[in-house]
């Protein structure tokens, strides 16, 4: 029997999903605690940093950051560098990001090249909708360490074809790129019309 053990880690705004290659599953918070003096320092046994459930439960004696706050990287010292100590630490062996919620596909393209640095592979996200599905092919087509491209069957075949006017072309397991501009696809104009449609618009002033 292989020694070996497998973890995959899908990093949440507030809670962690990891499995293991031995069948376990658990759920943990997406918190890392940075020690705040030398008491503190002196009272996590001499670590600068810990992380989830310890993270919290030494939240007197430690700077808590919950680096995908909010859904994306947080732009600032403290949420970027708890991001890399993840990697770093070896706490995960496959990354996975979702193009949508962790800051567009530059945001993404920062984390799959991190995690290329540290020989790891990475995996975008589906669920999200059409345009995140386009956008992470495009993305991992790009990235070389690249290691699957997730889709949903169900939404690939189905409602994602209500939402936009083209569709990544998927065969014998493999998704192209289309050759259309942007990400190769439009909103359909009569989604405008629907009675359960909600439109925000941003002023970029």
């Amino acid at each position: 029997m292989s020694d070996i053990v497998y973890i995959g880690m899908d990093l949440g705004t507030s809670r962690t999903s990891i499995t293991t290659s031995t069948g376990v599953r658990t759920t943990v918070w997406s918190y890392v605690g940075y020690a705040q003096d030398h008491v503190s320092r002196k009272h996590l046994g001499g670590r600068d940093k810990v992380f989830g459930e310890e993270a919290v439960q030494n939240r007197m004696a430690v700077d808590l950051v919950r680096p995908l706050d909010k859904g994306v990287i947080q732009d600032d010292e403290k949420s970027r560098h708890a991001v890399r100590d993840l990697i770093e630490h070896e706490a995960v062996d496959i990354v996975m990001t979702d193009v949508t919620w962790t800051g567009g596909i530059a945001e993404s393209r920062k984390i799959a090249s991190h995690a290329e640095t540290y020989n790891l592979p990475f995996v975008a996200h589906d669920c999200t909708g059409p345009g995140t599905l386009l956008a992470s092919i495009h993305l991992s087509v790009h990235c070389p360490n690249a290691l699957i491209q997730e889709s949903v069957r169900a939404y690939y075949h189905g409602f994602y074809k209500e939402l936009t006017t083209d569709q990544p072309r998927i065969e014998d397991g493999y998704a192209y790129p289309p050759d259309k501009p942007g990400i190769g696809t439009e909103l359909r104009p009569e989604i405008l019309e629907r009675s359960d449609c909600t439109i925000r618009e941003t002023n970029g002033g």
